[in-house]
């Protein structure tokens, strides 16, 4: 009798200390909870992304990556994808679907618009820019065509160039076939510290800003658009619960190369998928891997340059770069701005 009253005393505290426990943890599990609620709602597609890369910085890559996900939202206005241009001297996101997103300050600036920012070691951009604008592909961007008076060029020719002498109109092209690459390539590096690098660096700076805004406190009163684009969102707040203090992603192209499938992970992760789907997801971006295969013949790939030299020609035009590149400000600073100093 007297073991049995013993052991209903010890059933009795065991449940005693199980409910004292559940009182202890409960507003951990309610706050757990309530994040879990707001992830499902990400994860449905109920928030904004934007993904997006700029020229010679994995555009075609970005296109494809967004194109996995983009039946998967809900709502398939908040699905954009597409690369960052200047326009009207704000940086844009041009998109297949929907024309340009001009608010892209403002977008890094709400917390449930999630942001994914590609990124390329400028060095390896200029490079790249040099071999595509010199390849003669079918799918040629028609401004690389434009035909203009041989001394828009002047600037980059040494004095004994015969194209000094040449009166005749030629493209930009046309240019770049006829000089020596370190012409070439000096000419590609200035363009591009005027188009692509220095709104790479100012997305980022951006991007950086808003991260430490929110860890700081020291958030800023918002502009009137971004609250705009906040009100647009159903459930922003709670949404914004699940991003777990952060709502913007920056990825280096370079990532893509040495570990595809981690890299590829992080962005799906960022947007939302988790489980089977991210795994799912995973496995169907590996046919954009040009690590694995490559394609050449492809229209998808054509703009890639990745095959367009031997290794060590690459890496003669890469020292003659680098040579150039040495003494600008602009390049110099974007590097270490983005982290590859």
């Amino acid at each position: 009798m007297r073991s049995a009253w013993i052991s209903c005393c010890a059933v009795a505290a065991m449940v005693m200390c199980i409910f004292v426990l559940h009182l202890y943890t409960k507003q951990p599990f309610d706050d757990s909870e309530i994040i879990h609620h707001a992830l499902d709602k990400c994860e449905t597609g109920n928030t904004m992304v934007l993904l997006g890369s700029h020229h010679k910085s994995g555009t075609v890559l970005t296109f494809h990556l967004g194109s996995l996900i983009y039946d998967l939202f809900e709502n398939k206005s908040l699905a954009k994808f597409g690369y960052f241009i200047r326009r009207d001297g704000e940086m844009a996101l041009m998109t297949k679907e929907f024309g340009v997103i001009s608010d892209i300050r403002d977008a890094i600036a709400c917390p449930c618009i999630k942001v994914a920012h590609v990124v390329r070691n400028p060095i390896e951009l200029a490079l790249s820019s040099y071999l595509y604008h010199k390849s003669r592909t079918q799918e040629v961007e028609p401004w690389l065509l434009v035909k203009a008076n041989s001394s828009r060029y002047r600037k980059f020719l040494p004095r004994n160039s015969p194209l000094l002498r040449d009166t005749r109109n030629i493209s930009y092209q046309e240019f770049l076939l006829a000089v020596s690459p370190e012409i070439g390539l000096r000419a590609d590096a200035g363009l591009e510290t005027m188009v692509n690098i220095p709104g790479m660096v100012e997305i980022s700076k951006q991007m950086k800003s808003a991260e430490l805004d929110l860890i700081t406190g020291n958030l800023r009163k918002p502009s009137d658009k971004a609250n705009q684009l906040c009100s647009a969102i159903p459930n922003c707040n709670s949404i914004s619960r699940c991003f777990n203090g952060t709502s913007n992603l920056e990825l280096r192209l370079e990532d893509f190369d040495s570990d595809f499938d981690t890299t590829v992970k992080r962005l799906y992760h960022f947007v939302g998928f988790r489980g089977k789907k991210l795994q799912s997801l995973v496995a169907s971006a590996a046919q954009f891997d040009m690590q694995r295969s490559i394609n050449t013949s492809s229209f998808e790939w054509k703009h890639a340059t990745k095959g367009h030299q031997s290794e060590t020609s690459r890496a003669e035009l890469r020292q003659i770069l680098l040579e150039i590149t040495n003494s600008s400000a602009v390049y110099l600073d974007a590097m270490r701005e983005l982290g590859y100093a």
